[in-house]
């Protein structure tokens, strides 16, 4: 889900903008790509998921990634656009790069 929170003294609640459906379990971690207007979430289906924001103002899966466990903490570098994956096994992935240019993580 993606939330805009005022300022305005007038609206002391989160608005819901968005509604991102696709992980099969339990979303563990999402972070926000602000440059891109996307958003990477990290679920316990083992998937991490590239959301971007279209024209239409809708968030849509633009890459999938499987992982060999399930996703318990996600952390992303900016400058690097490298993602970490701390999985249920013990294993951390930084391995990941996402290429935007090209939608992939390689």
């Amino acid at each position: 889900m993606v939330a805009e929170i005022h300022s305005r003294l007038q609206s002391s609640h989160p608005i819901l903008l968005n509604k991102i459906k696709g992980h099969q379990d339990t979303v563990s971690a999402a972070l926000l790509i602000p440059k891109k207007d996307g958003v990477i979430t990290a679920s316990e289906d083992r998937t991490i998921q590239v959301w971007l924001k279209r024209d239409s103002g809708q968030y849509w899966l633009s890459i999938y990634h499987t992982m060999s466990s399930p996703c318990s903490v996600m952390a992303y570098h900016h400058d690097s656009r490298r993602i970490f994956v701390g999985q249920d096994n013990g294993t951390i992935m930084s391995s990941l790069d996402w290429i935007p240019s090209n939608n992939r993580m390689a």
